[in-house]
């Protein structure tokens, strides 16, 4: 609900704190926001409305939420509506890979997962 600093709550905030961290830390990542989804996925009011952004003229292909909630109603939202596929989850920052599956998961979720694991066996490996 917030674009570019255009509101100061907690959230939006934050977000924006670490959108400007990020751009410190790695100058060449093309990343911003905190922005509104419809202008993040919507490349020709985004660009209109904010031409100083770092995505002027690209396609998002990547969407950060402020915290799990808000994440977890848009993943949702796009798989039952066909716009989307899920790949996981996936838990990161452990010392060895570990994989979660639903009881109900489909053959294709348990099919991207063994694919994940296999990049993440592959990957230690070649750490050795």
């Amino acid at each position: 609900y917030s674009n570019f600093g255009t509101n100061s709550e907690t959230e939006p905030k934050t977000v924006h704190n670490v959108v400007s961290k990020l751009h410190e830390e790695n100058p060449d990542m093309i990343v911003d926001g905190e922005m509104q989804v419809n202008y993040a996925l919507n490349r020709a009011v985004r660009d209109k409305a904010y031409p100083f952004t770092r995505l002027y003229g690209k396609d998002v292909n990547t969407l950060v939420f402020p915290n799990l909630s808000a994440a977890n109603a848009a993943y949702r939202i796009m798989l039952e509506m066909g716009v989307g596929e899920s790949i996981g989850p996936i838990q990161m920052g452990l010392k060895k890979p570990v994989h979660f599956m639903n009881v109900d998961a489909e053959v294709r979720d348990i099919i991207n997962v063994i694919a994940i694991a296999g990049l993440d066996a592959a990957t230690l490996e070649n750490m050795k």
